[in-house]
């Protein structure tokens, strides 16, 4: 964010422009002082929690022309020395400098980061006033002007844009199975009531919209649509957001999944000018992208929006990009019978400008809720401090803000009215807490939600009107705006078989790291982990579709319809595919095979392991960066297996305040297969040969470090290069993890040589091919040999 608040056209003058990058605000101030005086000073004010009359909170930083004895006032109280921990530029005219707007006079670049105003994140909104002292004739001049007399008063300093939030709904015909549709709805009504709680009309004009996308088979027509455009967010309780006018309307039995033209229709929604908001789309999609055929398999360039400028495959943009939308992925389903590898794809490319996005992935109705909502922590501050069944005691921090209850029934006309208690010590009685914002929904959605504002430090339940724990509820979300803030992340880079995963949990209270003292203030961050057992890829290249017993892929005989190759169709071509009927959501080769091959081997799925409460540490080791800095790491590298690993974060412990706390959070991330040149077959048949005339089929069969399959469908990934002769046809996809091209050369021109690309890696013949006849004919003369030899032996006396 820039700005220039104020510019007096007169007289004594300054000038001020501010941005907000991070968690720290920038600010240069340029004054047409043009006499130096060691202590002219620029003070800037600061309302942090933007209470006005409260001013207990309040900071005020005084910066000196004479780049020494800069000072902070908390409080009220007296000054005292403050030295700039993230940098401070002077530039003086006077004294050979070159300042920005007054070539005489002087400006100074000062940092103030959120640990200087005693907050964990920065307030979205502030109060704030300057004011700029020429100490040699006692002039002033100020934003606002005139200065105010009072905090209350102050200017409105706002450090974030307005949300424009899109939720992107699959509305293909497999989103009437096992009422996913129903379920992505409720979902989409707890978090469009999240954000009426947490909006703030005031000073943001949050908006929020829905993008259904869908193909019609029959007709074979895109019926992608935006049923709920951009529209500012309602006021609490919104109720069943979704069924309300303009409502959206349910799935069609015969409808395709065209996940790229609901991309584009959420851009579209959205914008993706330079404009001054933050703009996130939440996707959801439980299948597969399969129209239109001319976007099969779905890449950046088919997008009518692509922030990497020109990077043609799919992966995380160059550092500098410019991120004007976020994108956060949900897949509704399993790594079996959900694109996981593209919904990852799409996170990593549309990562948005600060926090990053997020994947995950659910069958369970109130995980999907759960994600929902966390969706909304960064843009929001805040984070979600428990998440399990109803009645559940969670703890609540000293100092937090404004504490969300929401109680969640999985059969809406249970959902019932509650109240909250608290207690500080555990032999203490339990006292009841009023909601300063109450509703409950009974018909449609199922929910009840209470809000305190400045909760007390404490244990916390959620009770009936007897005051009995409220177990009815299948879950219950424990929320929280923050004073305590706790951010879990995944790093941002393209996951791998074999490459590790950097975990981290970054936590803060008020500005001060919280770190591990097992005396004083315990405090311990752990990660439950749902991985692969086994891959996609290897499961479906060593199988065929008449037997589940592994044995490796082999190519099948040669064709001899040359012409079908020539004619350019797509990947697919020779593929055993498993027929479909046509009426379906129909599914990409690789998926239809996995799912005979499970009712032909009697089998529900791939295998997932759980490792439970596996540690992360801020002592130096297992990754970790810095000790005691408050940011908790693991290096997992526990990734022989392809697919989706879900990270359940929790940390937990006393604070540096000395309250107890509890932060918890979901994410999930998608290893590919990495592919490794040295565990890759690298191959060439003679296909025909007339004359002179030879057409060879190279082929490749990608393998990880591990020996496990790349496996059909990533056509995009093979790339096969030739110093002479011509490529006839595209890349071939056998859906048994085989991927071939056909080259025809002239033989008396020598034979070319030729290199795959595998994910950008190159991988060569190890040795000149050796036609499968010769290889007949040396056998025959060696078994010849010996059969000779064996007679002369035996002939001898």
């Amino acid at each position: 964010m820039d700005r220039r608040p104020f510019q007096r056209p007169a007289g004594f003058q300054a000038k001020v422009r501010f941005k907000r990058s991070g968690n720290n605000l920038y600010f240069l101030v340029s004054v047409n002082d043009t006499g130096f005086n060691a202590s002219d000073r620029i003070e800037l004010n600061f309302d942090p929690f933007h209470n006005h009359a409260t001013t207990t909170d309040d900071i005020t930083f005084l910066i000196k022309r004479g780049n020494a004895d800069h000072q902070k006032i908390s409080g009220g109280g007296p000054p005292v020395a403050w030295v700039p921990g993230a940098g401070l530029d002077i530039e003086d005219g006077s004294t050979g400098g070159a300042p920005p707007d007054f070539a005489t006079g002087w400006a100074a670049e000062v940092t103030i980061s959120a640990s200087d105003l005693g907050m964990s994140d920065l307030s979205v909104i502030m109060g704030f006033s300057l004011l700029v002292t020429n100490q040699d004739t006692s002039d002033q001049t100020s934003w606002p002007d005139p200065f105010p007399a009072s905090p209350a008063t102050w200017a409105n300093l706002k450090t974030r844009y307005p949300i424009e939030y899109m939720i992107v709904l699959d509305q293909s015909g497999s989103m009437l199975d096992q009422s996913k549709w129903d379920n992505a709805k409720k979902a989409a009504n707890f978090m469009a009531n999240a954000m009426a709680i947490l909006r703030d009309a005031t000073y943001f004009e949050d908006k929020i919209g829905v993008v259904t996308f869908s193909w019609n088979n029959a007709a074979n027509a895109d019926q992608t649509t935006i049923p709920k455009p951009l529209a500012p967010v309602p006021a609490f309780p919104l109720g069943n957001y979704a069924d309300a006018l303009p409502a959206v309307s349910p799935p069609l039995p015969n409808y395709y999944t065209p996940i790229g033209k609901g991309l584009d229709a959420a851009f579209t929604a959205l914008g993706t000018g330079v404009e001054e908001t933050q703009r996130v789309a939440l996707f959801l999609s439980d299948g597969l992208h399969n129209r239109p055929v001319t976007d099969v398999p779905l890449q950046p360039s088919h997008l009518n929006y692509d922030p990497c400028n020109g990077v043609a495959v799919w992966g995380v943009c160059p550092a500098g990009t410019d991120h004007r939308i976020q994108v956060n992925t949900v897949a509704l389903g399993q790594d079996w019978g959900v694109d996981t590898a593209l919904l990852t794809n799409i996170k990593n490319r549309f990562a948005g400008q600060q926090f990053g996005s997020t994947y995950t992935i659910t069958t369970n109705v109130e995980d999907l809720k759960e994600f929902f909502i966390q969706s909304l922590d960064d843009l929001y501050q805040m984070n979600m401090a428990s998440s399990g069944p109803g009645g559940t005691e969670f703890s609540v921090n000293a100092g937090e803000r404004k504490l969300i209850v929401i109680l969640s029934w999985t059969n809406p006309a249970g959902a019932v009215t509650f109240n909250l208690q608290q207690k500080v010590n555990p032999g203490d009685p339990w006292n009841n807490v009023a909601c300063n914002v109450s509703a409950v929904e009974n018909a449609t959605v199922g929910y009840a939600i209470c809000v305190v504002n400045n909760p007390p430090a404490g244990t916390w339940r959620a009770v009936d009107g007897m005051g009995n724990p409220l177990a009815t509820a299948d879950r219950q979300f424990v929320l929280l705006d923050l004073n305590l803030r706790a951010r879990f992340a995944i790093d941002q880079k393209v996951h791998g078989t074999g490459l590790d995963i950097i975990l981290t949990a970054d936590l803060d209270e008020a500005g001060v790291p919280v770190t591990h003292d097992p005396v004083n203030r315990p405090v311990k961050v752990t990660v439950t982990i749902k991985r692969p057992g086994e891959g996609f890829g290897t499961y479906v290249s060593v199988r065929t579709p008449d037997n589940c017993e592994p044995r490796p892929p082999s190519l099948p005989p040669i064709r001899r319809d040359i012409d079908l190759i020539k004619t350019g169709l797509t990947m697919g071509v020779f593929t055993t595919a498993v027929t479909q009927p046509p009426n379906i959501d129909v599914k990409p080769d690789r998926f239809a095979k996995i799912d005979s091959l499970f009712k032909l081997c009697n089998k529900e799925g791939l295998i997932f392991i759980e490792d439970p409460g596996i540690e992360l540490y801020d002592d130096g080791t297992h990754g970790d960066v810095t000790p005691n800095d408050g940011i908790y790491t693991l290096q997992f590298l526990n990734t022989q297996y392809e697919g989706s690993y879900v990270f359940r974060f929790k940390a937990s412990g006393v604070s540096p305040s000395g309250s107890q706390f509890s932060r918890v959070k979901t994410i999930a991330e998608y290893v590919r297969v990495e592919v490794d040149p040295g565990q890759t077959i690298f191959d060439v048949r003679i296909y025909q040969q007339t004359g002179n005339l030879v057409l060879k089929e190279y082929y490749v069969i990608p393998r990880d470090k591990f020996g496990g399959y790349l496996g059909p469908g990533y056509p995009d990934q093979i790339q096969f290069y030739a110093t002479g002769g011509q490529w006839v046809g595209p890349v071939i996809d056998y859906n048994n993890g085989i991927y071939s091209q056909l080259l025809s050369y002239d033989q008396t021109q020598g034979q070319p040589e030729v290199t795959s690309v595998i994910q950008g890696k190159p991988i060569k013949l190890s040795g000149p091919a050796i036609p499968c006849w010769w290889i007949c004919l040396i056998i025959i003369i060696i078994l010849l040999l010996i059969i000779a030899w064996l007679i002369i032996r035996k002939r001898r006396p």
